[in-house]
C-alpha cells in the first residue's frame, strides 16, 4: 500500500472515529465523569470570577484572591467547582480551609442569561441549595 493510500485510510479512520465520538458524546462524558469540565462548567466559573457580587469595585476573583493572599496563617485552597443544578443553572463554589475550618463562597450562575447571584444573604437561594446562613464572624460568603 502506497503512502497516499495509507494517508487516505488514516483520515477515513479518524473521520469515522470522530463521528462515533460525537454521536455518543453524552454517554462517553457520563461514563468518564467528564461533565465537571464541560464548556458550560468552565463558563459558569469564568462568569462567577468576573462578576461583582462581593464588591462594587473588585471582581469576585479579585476579592477572593486578595483574601487568600493576605490570610495569616495562609489558607489551604481547595478551589473552584461548578455543579449543574437544572438546565443552564449552576451552583459555583470556591472552597478553602482557614484555621482548619472549611469556608466557602457560593454563587448561583445562569450560563444562558449570564446572571450571577451570591447565595449567602439570599434566604431563597440559601434554602434552595441547603447553604447555612453565615454568622457575622464566619468569613464565608
Amino acid at each position: 500500500m502506497s503512502g497516499k493510500w495509507k494517508a487516505i485510510l488514516a483520515v477515513a479512520v479518524l473521520a469515522v472515529g470522530g463521528h462515533l465520538i460525537a454521536a455518543n458524546w453524552a454517554a462517553i462524558r457520563d461514563a468518564l465523569g467528564l461533565d465537571e469540565v464541560s464548556p458550560e462548567h468552565l463558563r459558569a466559573i469564568a462568569l462567577t470570577k468576573s462578576d461583582y457580587n462581593l464588591s462594587h469595585h473588585l471582581t469576585n476573583y479579585q476579592v477572593i484572591e486578595q483574601r487568600v493572599r493576605e490570610a495569616e496563617p495562609p489558607v489551604e485552597e481547595i478551589g473552584w467547582l461548578a455543579e449543574r443544578k437544572l438546565g443552564d443553572i449552576f451552583l459555583v463554589t470556591y472552597r478553602f480551609k482557614e484555621h482548619g475550618v472549611e469556608r466557602c463562597y457560593y454563587f448561583e450562575v445562569n450560563v444562558g442569561s449570564l446572571k450571577v447571584r451570591k447565595v449567602r444573604g439570599n434566604p431563597e437561594l440559601e434554602r434552595r441549595y441547603g447553604v447555612p446562613a453565615a454568622s457575622p464572624d464566619d468569613g464565608s460568603h
